[in-house]
């Protein structure tokens, strides 16, 4: 089998946390302006966007409110206890949902068989989820003006159990606000990193020119990043030249000062030849001075290029990561003193400005939620084969009939939708069936369907100085298809959803152990790189992108 048992738990607990979520007993969903305070985060509701109170109220949230980074006085909703001035989030609380500006709660009385309120709004419901009701309902909205007594249904929170909700759609993603417009990712990186991705490039290619007998070789190459904000850049090394037999009859280290820039997604330094420094010569009968390179400058390279960027899109491109419609442009982006930052996005983005400090030979990568969409939806299609089965080992067993043990002996995965969205990896309508064996019996009898999502995060580094891979399961809703289950479908269902939460999230992980590596030969296959690899040293799931940090060893 070519899927761990990770693979399996990260499929099944991929959720669909959408805006039309069931609600836990106790448990209220609100809108919310989100502040961040120096005493910790706070939800705000104003008559001005609640159009259900008449006064304004503050609630200080407790709980698992990680994933409010980011949402500082975005209108959003929040689902928990409300009680006294205090918002209780559960540790598994679905994530926060942003709604447009512009966006209020009210609340509608909805004849039969309309989805026209009595006061006269026309509710339009765009994803056609919504339907009306054969009663008399009142529904609680967020709704946002779409034309005179034309309201757009955002999210319903309290859903009146005699209107219908068809089944939902993969939700939309939510428009990317972390980087800057049109940005699909973008990569900073340290000096240290630099010279480690320096080194490997070097040494898998080697520079080196020939003619006839005679040799020119560039050694100790160095690409040195401006130490102060808008400072030109800087490239060293050494360069030999011999003769075969010979051996070296000339040597000589330099540094010259080089502005960097991008065209036709092309990386370039141009080099100041004029105030190129030359030292450390040997032999000293053979001199090379800035006054010959001077002379010589007209026959000299203008630009050196240094990394073809349409390499990087094309794999991107090959990955699924880019369409093939899409025509992003890479663009060079303002960095903090000692860093390189580069991006990717429609033809002419710009970097969103500073980013915060970077750890030593450490690395950021930044996918916009797009990307970070296709990412998972790609690494779940290449692993899920409907028809090959995730086999466990040993056997799961079940129960016994006529003193028979039953065990599960593969699972097969049968349909899923994932995807990422406000910091979660999403799954929808995930289909499972099993293959059992009783004795001398065996067959393959349907399961479940399950709805839900998983929040990442790498735990505290260990004695090894890695971090490890850890999640959190939220499932919202499931449903046993078995017909051969005895009992009530329904509470066996809620019997098994803390279950499975509880199993497939923290305690699977740390069965995993996983460390948080990826040898590098699994992006580049050369045999320079073959003990090489990226060490994550943090995962940030974001609203609207995907953060990793990390670092190169070898």
């Amino acid at each position: 089998m070519r899927r761990a048992s990770l693979l399996f738990a990260l499929l099944l607990i991929y959720l669909s946390c959408g805006a039309w979520a069931q609600v836990e007993k106790g448990e209220e969903r609100r809108l919310l302006r989100i502040e961040s305070r120096v005493y910790g985060w706070y939800g705000i509701a104003e008559p001005s966007f609640d159009r259900t109170i008449g006064r304004r109220q503050l609630y200080k949230i407790n709980g698992a409110n990680d994933f409010l980074k980011g949402l500082d006085g975005r209108l959003v909703i929040l689902q928990g206890r409300f009680s006294e001035g205090t918002l209780n989030l559960g540790q598994l609380a679905p994530p926060p949902v942003s709604v447009p500006q512009g966006a209020r709660r009210q609340r509608f009385e909805v004849p039969a068989g309309a989805l026209t309120s009595s006061d006269g709004y026309q509710l339009q419901s765009p994803d056609g989820r919504l339907v009306a009701s054969p009663e008399s309902r009142w529904l609680d909205l967020v709704v946002i003006g779409a034309g005179e007594k034309i309201l757009q249904v955002v999210d319903v929170l309290d859903l009146a159990p005699a209107v219908a909700v068809s089944q939902p759609d993969f939700p939309a993603l939510a428009p990317n606000s972390s980087l800057p417009g049109g940005a699909l990712l973008e990569l900073e990186m340290t000096q240290g990193f630099l010279d480690s991705a320096v080194d490997l490039g070097r040494d898998q290619a080697g520079l080196k020119v020939s003619y006839q007998l005679l040799s020119l070789e560039a050694s100790q190459l160095r690409v040195l990043l401006p130490e102060v904000e808008d400072g030109p850049w800087r490239l060293e090394g050494t360069v030999e030249m011999g003769m075969a037999g010979q051996g070296a009859l000339a040597e000589s280290s330099f540094v010259i000062s080089a502005r960097p820039l991008i065209e036709s997604n092309l990386l370039y330094l141009e080099p100041n030849w004029d105030e190129i420094k030359l030292e450390g010569q040997l032999p000293f009968a053979f001199v090379l001075t800035p006054t010959i390179i001077a002379q010589a400058r007209a026959y000299l390279p203008r630009r050196l290029p240094v990394l073809n960027l349409d390499w990087v899109s094309s794999y991107l491109r090959s990955q699924g990561l880019l369409t093939a419609e899409e025509q992003p442009a890479w663009y060079l982006g303002r960095s903090a003193p000692g860093t390189l930052r580069l991006g990717l996005g429609a033809q002419g983005s710009t970097s969103s400005g500073m980013s915060p400090a970077l750890a030593p030979d450490s690395f950021r990568l930044q996918l916009s939620s797009t990307v970070a969409d296709r990412l998972v939806r790609r690494g779940v299609t290449n692993f899920l084969d409907p028809g090959e089965p995730f086999v466990p080992n040993p056997p799961i067993p079940v129960g016994k009939a006529l003193f028979v043990s039953i065990k599960v002996e593969k699972v097969f995965l049968r349909s899923l939708q994932s995807g990422y969205s406000n910091g979660v990896f999403r799954f929808q309508d995930l289909v499972v069936d099993v293959g059992w064996r009783a004795g001398p019996l065996s067959g393959t009898e349907p399961l479940l369907s399950t709805t839900g999502f998983v929040r990442p995060r790498l735990t505290p580094a260990g004695s090894d100085g890695l971090r490890r891979w850890d999640w959190d399961v939220k499932i919202e809703s499931l449903t046993i298809r078995s017909e051969k289950l005895p009992g009530d479908k329904e509470e066996l269902a809620r019997e098994l959803i803390p279950r499975l939460e509880s199993e497939l999230g923290s305690s699977l992980a740390r069965q995993q152990n996983l460390a948080a590596k990826l040898p590098l030969s699994a992006l580049i296959q050369t045999p320079v790189t073959a003990s090489a690899a990226i060490v994550l040293t943090e995962l940030r799931p974001l609203e609207a992108s995907l953060e990793i940090e990390g670092k190169l060893v070898r």
